[in-house]
């Protein structure tokens, strides 16, 4: 019952999504655009996952919102290292919760929001409220084209995830640099210790974390895919548009390939130790499949959560939620 329940609510999502968005626009891959952003990330080992070069100042202005609860809400915005899309999408906003009376140095945790889904700090407040308790401020940024970062006439994570690969992988390592610049910034104001927390897209953007910063006190991927373009070909959220733009593209296979490779975070090893890392999987997911989370807890030979729920029931688990912020703030 439980199964066909999480089961009908993840195919529920996946048809308003692909109604309402994914219809409306076509997004088919330049296989010579492809081509050439794959040979320039790849001229370099691990250029993808190297930091941006570090910001002139540390002075990017924080500026008070209004409070929330028990805690001081702060915006703040970063220049991105990398400069695709409209000029919109250049800027990295950001937004933290600061316990009421407390310094802003001190710890944090890191959000990576998930893909078409609440991009602020809102959506941790629910999990979050034993971290505030226990002294703990939450981060979180909106990442390349979501939210403010989405060009006039497009919505947010269009350019992010669709049956244009170019566009994806161009996505996919701004995103990284900007979550880099972030955590490097968030450190020069002495937010430490700094762990990173993603669910969905955002679990493959805290696992690619978890392979680049060696200085997380955790790094925890909910529901992640391991491998971006079988979720692309597979998932009951790309089916209809996105697959057909996608196919009718014809990108040629070893392309596919090398996208896949690049984009995996199962070629990336971690950079902190497998006892400050978590792989969570939902047993009942279609939309992202737990072997591809399992896959990444096997990777990374780390604690690995197997819940009872599917992809988006997990994402409203009180239980879930509370159970996790008891693992972070014990390991900041």
């Amino acid at each position: 019952m439980l199964r066909a329940v999480a089961a009908s609510l993840d195919h529920l999502v996946a048809f308003h999504l692909r109604w309402t968005l994914f219809r409306r626009r076509s997004h088919r891959t330049d296989s010579a655009a492809l081509r050439e952003v794959l040979d320039l990330i790849e001229s370099r080992p691990r250029r993808l996952l190297e930091p941006p070069p570090p910001l002139a100042t540390s002075g990017a202005p924080l500026t008070p919102g209004t409070p929330w609860r028990g805690a001081d809400f702060f915006l703040f915005r970063l220049p991105s290292a990398h400069r695709f899309g409209a000029e919109v999408n250049h800027t990295i906003w950001g937004q933290m919760l600061v316990p009421r009376g407390r310094a802003l140095a001190g710890p944090a945790v890191l959000r990576v929001h998930p893909w078409i889904g609440p991009t602020g700090v809102g959506w941790l407040r629910r999990w979050g409220r034993g971290l505030l308790r226990r002294g703990i401020a939450l981060v979180s940024v909106d990442l390349p084209h979501h939210a403010r970062r989405t060009a006039s006439g497009d919505w947010s994570g269009e350019h992010a995830f669709s049956g244009d690969l170019t566009a994806m992988v161009r996505a996919a390592s701004q995103g990284v640099s900007d979550l880099l610049r972030t955590c490097a910034w968030l450190r020069d104001l002495g937010v430490v210790p700094l762990g990173v927390m993603g669910y969905s897209m955002g679990g493959w953007g805290a696992a690619m974390l978890a392979a680049a910063d060696p200085a997380l006190a955790f790094a925890v991927a909910a529901v992640p895919p391991a491998d971006v373009v079988e979720t692309l070909q597979r998932s009951c959220l790309a089916k209809g548009p996105i697959r057909r733009n996608f196919e009718a593209s014809s990108v040629p296979p070893d392309l596919i390939q090398r996208t896949s490779r690049l984009l995996s975070p199962l070629q990336h090893p971690a950079v902190i130790a497998s006892d400050r890392l978590l792989v969570v999987s939902a047993q009942h997911d279609v939309v992202i499949p737990p072997s591809q989370s399992g896959a990444l807890a096997d990777h990374w030979r780390c604690e690995h959560w197997r819940e009872a729920h599917g992809h988006m029931s997990l994402f409203f688990s009180r239980r879930f939620g509370h159970r996790l912020a008891e693992w972070m703030a014990a390991r900041l």
